[in-house]
């Protein structure tokens, strides 16, 4: 039986929602968008980091350390403080989360951070993955990667195979080595990060600060 309308309402609820009206968009409340903008950015770069990291969701972030974010904006800063950071911790599975109105984290070695507009997170993976067979894992890989971007590049480099080649296929090839390259250079950044150390890097959303220098 149909429930009876309430005041103010034009009419009765259906019998099932399968029956019901589909939703009406209404005016869209541009303020609030942008305000909310950033943290939906910060949860898609939590778990950005952890496909990069390979971290999976059961493993909760910022155990020993607290994760970092560090927002540019008051209104998104009193958004998070106000209660939206507790929706971050459970989309993404942080166990203690620390946020800053500031232009960046506070630095830390061996963490992970990722940046947006008006936003960067950072990560400390110490206690979250095994940093030393992670980077075991690394070099494995940058192995292989190097052994085949030297054949490519070898096989390139001979003018009597780019002369007579198919175009087709000396093409395949040159996207190869473009693609083993940017592989190479994001295994390296993702080894920095695992060893803390400070290397020379393409733009990645994936940074590393050098270790703390002890006094």
């Amino acid at each position: 039986m149909a429930r009876a309308a309430r005041p103010g309402e034009g009419r009765a609820w259906p019998d099932s929602i399968m029956a019901g009206r589909y939703p009406q968009p209404g005016p869209a409340d541009e303020a609030a968008d942008r305000a909310f903008s950033p943290v939906l950015g910060i949860i898609d770069a939590l778990r950005n980091i952890r496909g990069e990291m390979g971290i999976p969701f059961k493993v909760a972030l910022g155990q020993a350390t607290p994760l970092h974010v560090a927002v540019t904006d008051p209104a998104v800063h009193a958004l998070l403080t106000g209660g939206e950071e507790r929706r971050v911790a459970r989309l993404a599975n942080v166990e203690r989360l620390s946020v800053h109105l500031a232009t960046a984290t506070p630095p830390a070695p061996q963490s992970a951070v990722a940046v947006g507009a008006g936003f960067e997170v950072r990560v400390p993976l110490a206690g979250v993955i095994d940093l030393a067979a992670e980077t075991a894992r690394i070099d494995k890989e940058l192995a292989k990667v190097a052994a085949d971007l030297t054949l490519l590049e070898k096989k390139l480099s001979n003018p009597s195979f780019v002369e007579r080649a198919p175009a087709e296929v000396v093409a395949k090839d040159r996207a190869r080595v473009e693609e083993l390259r940017e592989a190479r250079q994001k295994l390296t950044n993702h080894r920095a990060v695992m060893t803390g150390a400070d290397t020379e890097r393409e733009d990645s959303p994936m940074e590393t600060t050098p270790p703390a220098v002890p006094p």
